[in-house]
């Protein structure tokens, strides 16, 4: 059975509206687990703390808005904001070029959920 881009998205959809949950919550209450020291020592090397825990609740509003399909354009729209807002920053550092592909990507993810929101 071929896959419809409604299904895809549905699934893309899911997928990042748990991804960007988990990291809204693991960057909100889960900085004393081992696992997570790693990502959040390597965000504060760009950003100052507030900017982790502000992007960590936007992860959390709108993590959950991809899931509802009535708030899906808007959450997409608003994830897409924050990513590229926290790409384009710290690009006059050198090392900070690694992440821009995961940016790209994510961003891409993000504007196909946004237009197949926007479509249904």
């Amino acid at each position: 059975m071929l896959m419809t881009l409604q299904h895809l998205a549905t699934i893309l959809n899911v997928i990042a509206g748990i991804f960007f949950l988990l990291t809204g919550l693991l960057k909100i209450w889960g900085n004393n687990l081992s696992f997570w020291k790693w990502a959040k020592a390597s965000y504060l090397k760009h950003h100052p703390v507030w900017v982790y825990y502000a992007s960590g609740v936007i992860e959390l509003l709108a993590g959950p808005g991809l899931l509802i399909k009535q708030f899906r354009f808007g959450s997409s729209l608003l994830l897409i904001l924050m990513i590229v807002l926290l790409t384009v920053h710290p690009r006059k550092h050198k090392e900070s070029l690694k992440g821009l592909w995961s940016a790209l990507i994510t961003i891409s993810l993000l504007s196909f959920i946004a237009y197949m929101a926007y479509l249904s």
